[in-house]
């Protein structure tokens, strides 16, 4: 297991990729899949909000708006993909036991709907 400064940051495997480490715990993530950049993005700074444009730049590359011109249509897949992508990491979370330390919530905040990774006991 690795060790950093932060014993609760999450890390990369160093030796595969595919796979991070938080809380003690190996997860699997995959090698650059839409469940990766989500949980690094989220892991990095658990209590953050991430707005749905920041979450989708991350996790899509790019991001699909109605106010940009995209379709109700084209918005609404790509809605219905991060929903997946969210409901993957947790279920990635509950095999790895991470979700014992740390949780994701789908917000609706003032600025607009928002995706936050809590921790469970902060410290």
């Amino acid at each position: 297991m690795p060790v950093g400064d932060d014993a609760n940051a999450p890390q990369r495997d160093q030796y595969d990729p595919r796979f991070g480490w938080w809380y003690g715990k190996r997860i699997f993530l995959g090698n650059d899949t839409r469940v990766a950049r989500l949980f690094w993005l989220l892991a990095e700074h658990p209590g953050r909000p991430y707005r749905i444009d920041e979450v989708q730049r991350a996790v899509d590359g790019h991001v699909t708006a109605a106010y940009l011109g995209f379709s109700d249509r084209a918005v609404t897949r790509s809605d219905q993909r991060l929903r997946q992508t969210v409901s993957r990491l947790r279920s990635r979370m509950r095999e790895a036991g991470v979700d014992d330390h740390a949780f994701i919530l789908r917000e609706n905040t003032a600025r607009g709907p928002a995706v936050t990774m809590y921790r469970r006991f902060p410290g």
